[in-house]
């Protein structure tokens, strides 16, 4: 029983979170904008000192940031093979760590660059009709001491939600056209949060 409640309190904070997504959406922001608002709420949720949506220039076959949640400095762009986060996108695979240094593809010269100590992280590959477009990256949980499984579930299936909605956010320019377009793509999130809500009777 005990259990089955905190299921329940999990899913409802997942509930939460897509709506404060969805509802991002329908401010007229640029994209950099709506990338640190969505990252302020997915770091909330994991409760995370930094998070980071990077995604796959094809012009440059670069990674960028529009914004990393937790750092001053605004676009980064990476070697899309470069550290964890290039390896999660490279292999299409999930990468949640306790002890980074210890992974072969942890890059740790940005920790010494910055004095900042990475002392655990998730990661993984944003996918969109079947082709990675990203990664996403969590760094050191502020509460646990390490991310746990239900933060990857959590993040897999949150990924998979908005996926649609990064594949328009990962242009740095967001037209009229394009807006109709995060639109179609939210909608499927205020699909599936109505349908939550109303078989767990929330805000009933």
């Amino acid at each position: 029983m005990i259990e089955h409640s905190k299921n329940e309190d999990q899913q409802i904070k997942k509930l939460n979170a897509l709506l404060k997504i969805s509802n991002i959406i329908n401010e007229k922001e640029p994209p950099s904008v709506l990338i640190k608002k969505i990252s302020e709420v997915v770091a909330g949720f994991l409760d995370a000192d930094r998070v980071s949506f990077f995604f796959h220039d094809e012009r440059t076959d670069e990674l960028y940031t529009h914004f990393a949640w937790g750092l001053t400095k605004g676009e980064i762009s990476v070697p899309k093979d470069l550290g964890i986060v290039g390896m999660v996108f490279s292999s299409n695979s999930i990468v949640r760590t306790n002890a980074p240094y210890d992974h072969p593809h942890f890059y740790f010269h940005s920790d010494l660059e910055t004095g900042y100590k990475t002392e655990n992280l998730i990661a993984l590959p944003v996918v969109h009709k079947n082709k990675t477009i990203g990664a996403f990256q969590a760094l050191n949980k502020k509460t646990g001491n390490e991310f746990t499984e239900e933060d990857e579930d959590f993040l897999t299936e949150l990924l998979e939600q908005i996926s649609a909605l990064l594949n328009v956010l990962k242009r740095r320019d967001v037209d009229e056209y394009q807006t109709h377009m995060l639109r179609d793509a939210v909608s499927g999130i205020i699909k599936w949060a109505d349908e939550f809500r109303r078989s767990h009777k929330i805000g009933t």
